[in-house]
């Protein structure tokens, strides 16, 4: 045990000597003042940048003009160095990294504010010089490559700017129109948009035309192939960083007009013609003719034309009499023909002059024969018109049923109430205040102002001041009305008035009856149009006068001609009050309206007129 000990304590003795000579000669080497001889340099090879490349797409000018979203892409050429990273910096701004050979990235001038930009493309590479440096990785090669981004958001907002752009003219050029405009000079340009508004006569918009898009700035002009004639409006849009500027509104109109119109032959057919559109005739392609009656049920007619010359068409109409009419459609279809863009002429042709249409069913047309005036009712208004249809004047309020008398005096029925009317000043005078137990519609008026009404209770006559003249039990059977003097009242039966009172006089089956007509200067006679036949009776002898079954009412009394007027089936006829002899006929059209001979000319509700000395 002993020994091991000692042999430990010797090897720690053994240690400490030799620490003790190493720190000696530390201390020696320290205290000496060590120069080396001689320098020595390890050659490196200075990096190359040969090879190293930025290749940008579509890469000409040093100035970007940016004016749409757009993806810049690009490449890397490393000359097999080590590509470290890429990146794009826009005026100093890093707003792309990539570490890939290949690589694109996006600028949208909508991102950016109006001005120039530096756009910066840069990548490393290790330098690969083998110095110490670089293998260490701090040392490595930058390429860039360095462009101008330009942008622009201005556009014009005035037609007073410079730079705005205006239709400067529009002219027919040898049967094309021409539509031209000044240049827009900016790079923001986008395109132009060119669209044509068509109106008709009265300012209503019918259809439009949209051009292809002008997407070359230099385009200052185009051709309108779709123009067919009337009346257009231009419209010139700008395109232009995104934005749009609306150029002023230029209006053109070609005097063409089709003015549509028909002769009716000998034969029975009709001969429809226009006016050619000769004056735009490169734009031509074809007429198109489609003709439809409005009674009936005929099918359309259609008639294609491609001769520019082509004007006129013959027909034969299964029922295009007096009182009908032809709904025309004349379509113009452009050179450039296109399935969804047509100039369409719309008319109507009436077998008849001009009339105002009216609605004959709650009043029945009325003539004056002193001042040469009509009255009736269109839209449940009065008008009053002259002879030529022109309205003179007419009443404000609607009313659902009127009668007048031969003295310019009537009664117009609204909102449940009876309302005394003035014709001559054409206003309505008051509402006439009856007993509750007379309340009713006046459904005839006398010359002396003596009211038949028909209430829950049966018919009555009474006077304006509701004084109660007459009360039957009896309804309205068909057809009924008052004599001119209020001496006959027309129900079935018959009263009379005897100087003091109404009695049962006679019977008409007035179920059968369709009108009556007192002669003026015969105020007992009466002429009543039947279903199946016309009748002259005196009412004072209770005797018939005339009757015959060729005809049938409805009838009218014309005070001009003194002849009467009857509808009989598919005839208007005139006749001889005192014969019943023939003296005008006309075919017509029953199921348009009804028809009246006033003034010496025969009227048809649906808007025509004929004068009898037009008829053959």
């Amino acid at each position: 045990m002993e020994n091991k000990v000692k042999d430990l304590l010797l090897r720690i003795h053994s240690h400490v000597k030799r620490a003790r000579l190493l720190v000696l000669l530390s201390v020696l080497l320290l205290s000496c003042n060590f120069q080396p001889e001689g320098e020595i340099f390890t050659k490196v090879t200075p990096p190359s940048t040969t090879g190293l490349f930025i290749n940008l797409e579509n890469d000409t000018d040093q100035i970007i003009q940016l004016k749409e979203k757009t993806t810049f892409a690009y490449t890397i050429e490393t000359d097999g160095k080590p590509l470290l990273e890429s990146r794009v910096l826009l005026n100093g701004n890093v707003i792309w990294v990539s570490s890939l050979l290949s690589s694109a990235f996006d600028l949208d001038p909508a991102l950016l504010n109006s001005g120039s930009y530096t756009l910066k493309i840069e990548f490393r590479v290790k330098s690969e010089s083998g110095s110490i440096a670089d293998e260490a990785g701090a040392e490595y090669i930058v390429v860039w490559k360095q462009k101008t981004i330009v942008v622009d958001h201005n556009i014009p907002t005035t037609p007073d700017d410079p730079n705005a752009i205006a239709i400067s003219r529009i002219e027919n050029a040898d049967g094309i129109l021409m539509i031209y405009w000044n240049q827009y000079n900016n790079f923001n340009f986008q395109y132009y948009e060119l669209v044509r508004e068509d109106y008709d006569d009265k300012g209503n918009y019918i259809s439009g035309y949209i051009f292809p898009l002008y997407t070359e700035s230099s385009q200052t002009s185009a051709i309108d192939f779709m123009y067919v004639g009337g009346k257009s409006i231009y419209k010139l849009k700008l395109h232009a960083a995104n934005q749009v500027y609306s150029s002023p509104d230029k209006e053109y109109e070609h005097p063409y007009k089709p003015e549509i119109s028909y002769k009716i032959e000998s034969s029975g057919q009709v001969s429809v013609s226009w006016n050619s559109l000769h004056s735009l005739r490169n734009n031509f392609y074809q007429y198109k003719l489609e003709l439809s009656e409005t009674s009936g049920w005929a099918e359309t007619v259609s008639f294609d034309l491609f001769n520019i010359s082509d004007t006129s068409i013959t027909y034969t109409p299964s029922n295009f009499k007096f009182g009908s009419q032809l709904n025309v459609t004349l379509s113009l279809i452009p050179s450039e023909y296109s399935s969804y863009y047509k100039k369409v002429h719309k008319t109507q042709l009436k077998y008849g002059n001009d009339f105002p249409t009216f609605e004959p069913y709650n009043f029945s047309l009325q003539f004056y024969a002193t001042d040469k005036n009509f009255y009736f009712l269109k839209n449940f208004h009065l008008h009053k018109t002259n002879t030529a249809g022109e309205t003179l004047d007419s009443l404000e309020n609607y009313y659902d049923k009127i009668v007048i008398n031969n003295n310019y005096l009537g009664v117009g029925y609204r909102n449940n109430k009876n309302y005394l009317l003035d014709l001559q000043t054409m206003t309505e005078v008051e509402e006439l205040v009856l007993p509750s137990e007379n309340n009713g519609v006046v459904f005839s008026i006398s010359d002396n102002s003596k009211l038949a009404i028909e209430a829950n209770t049966g018919i009555k006559i009474i006077s304006l001041s509701g004084e109660e003249i007459l009360a039957t039990p009896y309804h309205i059977n068909g057809f009924a009305g008052i004599s001119p003097g209020a001496k006959y009242l027309m129900i079935d039966p018959v009263y009379r008035f005897d100087g003091s009172q109404y009695e049962i006089w006679t019977s008409l089956n007035s179920h059968y009856i369709k009108s009556i007509d007192f002669l003026p200067d015969e105020p007992s006679k009466v002429i009543l149009g039947y279903y199946d036949k016309v009748g002259k009776y005196d009412l004072e002898t209770k005797t018939v006068l005339l009757e015959s079954f060729d005809y049938k009412g409805p009838c009218n009394y014309d005070p001009v001609t003194k002849k009467l007027g009857c509808l009989t089936s598919n005839q208007f006829v005139v006749l001889d009050p005192d014969t019943f002899e023939v003296y005008k006929s006309l075919d017509v059209d029953p199921s348009v309206g009804l028809f009246y001979l006033f003034n010496e000319t025969i009227i048809c509700s649906s808007g025509v007129q004929i004068k009898l000395s037009d008829i053959p």
